[in-house]
């Protein structure tokens, strides 16, 4: 039983809820946004990023990254971006990259890009950043498997991280989004 109802027009009401992008930002693990401008974007549609040549790319590059995965992975990706909502929270919702079916079990996939420079960061595993934001979209979407693809630009690197889904993580983490959202 899903326990998440997706939605046609992902561009609107993007301020009625919390979405797995603004997850880091609330819990302060974003280096580029602070819970607060998330505050201004949410309860007062005020704007504080409208991207950058780094997200423009990461954009038109996602599409390519994502047929690469189904090529190495024989698998088909569907609802790129659709937007879902959590039936438990109706604040709380996400816009997933891409699932797929493998092994019989429906898995998130997210993908990103990254430069050589802050990939070397990341020390070979899911930055916590982008951990959380895996963790709340499993548990919008209500599963338990995903695949954290990623390519670093300047080095054509791409590799694949399998994470599982974190019912402890997702319960403190959660706690604190309902904190804050009310």
């Amino acid at each position: 039983k899903n326990k998440y109802t997706a939605m046609a027009d992902v561009t609107k009401g993007r301020s009625k809820f919390i979405g797995g992008s603004d997850v880091a930002a609330i819990l302060g693990l974003n280096r580029y946004k602070t819970s607060y401008e998330v505050w201004e974007e949410k309860k007062h549609n005020i704007k504080t990023f409208e991207g950058n040549q780094a997200t423009e790319w990461g954009k038109k590059l996602e599409p390519v990254i994502i047929a690469h995965f189904e090529q190495v992975n024989n698998v088909k990706v569907f609802d790129n971006n659709a937007r879902y909502i959590s039936k438990e929270h109706d604040f709380l919702g996400c816009h997933p990259d891409g699932i797929c079916t493998i092994n019989n079990e429906n898995v998130l996939i997210e993908v990103k890009t990254v430069s050589s420079d802050a990939y070397k960061f990341w020390g070979n595993s899911l930055p916590m950043e982008y951990y959380c934001q895996v963790q709340h979209n499993l548990y919008v979407l209500g599963l338990k498997k995903a695949k954290f693809i990623y390519l670093v630009l300047d080095s054509r690197f791409y590799s694949e991280i399998d994470v599982n889904f974190d019912a402890e993580y997702v319960s403190e983490q959660n706690n604190y989004l309902i904190k804050w959202w009310n």
